[in-house]
């Protein structure tokens, strides 16, 4: 984290009673985008961003949002506080209630970092056993046939000629493809890596092979582009999954695959025809 903004934190930190401890995880952290976690034994939200938004100038916009997390199969709802800099950073604070942090902490990955710790607080241990949660089989399952029913309406948009309501289900349709890729790295890794917070451990967690075939994925707004697109999705879910189902002892429903790769080759060559 850089030291500006570390020391800025800090040094808020130890003038707000309330707050008990501030610390961010490591990997969260880069040169456009900070995350701190601040536990505090008395949160009021509106001062709270108040507060944090004072620290900083040059702020374009403060946006507050709702997040959950599961603690010993109970959700949790709490509230995080993003920034946006004219210098090109956004610094997210997530805000803790005291009577949780002992268990939160244990949901975060291990290469935690603090800013701050209350004197004559009991200190916060995070999980040395911490890992990713592997995937059940029935959300695995339900993954594939998320994929395909949305490769199906795809088609069906493009049949339609609708070419904007195509490409607004393949940013669907690529989220599943995100998830099944999640499924990968968790499994690659052992659990100890994740995609990251909007993918962005995916260039670093991916091999070449998957890192070049999802990226063909993306398109322009021409309906045979979206079909590349689309068959390109098709082929790197199925390579995955498959692998995946196979490594994990799970079913793979080939036959939903199968049948919609052959209904998309059959419209997909109508449209062609059509075009030409």
């Amino acid at each position: 984290m850089r030291n500006d903004i570390s020391q800025k934190i800090k040094d808020y930190a130890k003038t707000n009673s309330a707050i008990e401890s501030i610390f961010y995880v490591k990997r969260q952290n880069n040169d456009e985008f900070y995350k701190i976690y601040t536990v505090a034994s008395e949160i009021i939200v509106a001062k709270l961003e108040e507060e944090f938004r004072s620290l900083f100038d040059d702020v374009i916009l403060v946006n507050r949002v709702k997040e959950k997390i599961e603690i010993d199969k109970n959700k949790f709802s709490f509230t995080t506080i993003d920034l946006y800099k004219m210098d090109n950073i956004k610094v997210s604070e997530s805000i803790i209630s005291s009577d949780l942090d002992k268990e939160f902490i244990k949901t975060l990955p291990t290469d935690i970092e603090f800013l701050y710790n209350k004197p004559g607080a009991e200190a916060l241990l995070p999980n040395k056993e911490f890992a990713y949660k592997p995937v059940k089989e029935y959300e695995f399952s339900q993954t594939v046939k998320n994929f395909f029913a949305y490769a199906i309406e795809v088609s069906l948009y493009l049949n339609q000629n609708n070419s904007l309501a195509a490409a607004i289900r393949m940013g669907d349709l690529r989220q599943e493809l995100v998830n099944m890729l999640k499924i990968h790295i968790i499994n690659k890794y052992k659990g100890g890596m994740d995609i990251g917070k909007d993918g962005r451990q995916l260039s670093q967690t991916l091999s070449k092979e998957y890192k070049d075939d999802f990226e063909e994925t993306f398109h322009d707004i021409n309906p045979l582009s979206i079909y590349n697109s689309l068959f390109k999705a098709c082929i790197l879910f199925r390579k995955v999954g498959m692998a995946e189902a196979d490594e994990l002892g799970f079913d793979y429903d080939r036959q939903s695959d199968v049948k919609t790769l052959k209904l998309l080759r059959n419209n997909y060559k109508k449209l062609e025809s059509f075009l030409n």
